[in-house]
């Protein structure tokens, strides 16, 4: 299955790639960072390196295929809000939650203050039950739309 993601088609059967490297593209040009893959047990998806190699930020990057209206609240499990949650407590630097949906590119940056609310949910689109779990949904009135 193809997917429009800002005028991009994207292969739905390989997202994570394909997505991520666009996202990280964009993050990469708008604000001269560098970011670099964590491992998998890191629960997120990069960190960003400034040019004198300063970690500066993490980040997730999230792709839904519809557009950013048709949801008042995107999800996350609450698994991955706990791992930005943990390292933005840990090393004091910030974290962001980006989700590129079809029609735009939008971010929030963890603020522990912020009211998320837990939730029992996920996606159905697989059929697979390991994909229904607590999740944590953030009101899309924190994020900012992401302008390159």
């Amino acid at each position: 299955m193809i997917a429009p993601i800002n005028d991009k088609y994207i292969n739905v059967e390989k997202p994570f790639l394909e997505v991520e490297r666009l996202v990280c593209d964009k993050i990469e040009k708008k604000y001269g960072l560098t970011l670099k893959k964590l491992k998998m047990n890191y629960h997120l998806d990069f960190a960003a390196i400034d040019n004198q190699g300063e970690l500066r930020c993490f980040g997730e990057i999230k792709c839904k295929y519809f557009k950013s209206t048709k949801f008042d609240e995107p999800f996350v499990s609450a698994w991955k809000y706990l791992g930005i949650k943990e390292m933005h407590e840990t090393f004091n630097l910030p974290v962001f939650l980006y989700i590129q949906f079809t029609d735009a590119l939008y971010y929030w940056r963890f603020n522990d203050s912020d009211k998320i609310r837990l939730g029992w949910g996920g996606r159905t689109d697989r059929n697979k039950s390991e994909d229904i779990e607590p999740m944590c949904y953030i009101p899309l009135r924190y994020f900012e739309r992401f302008e390159e």
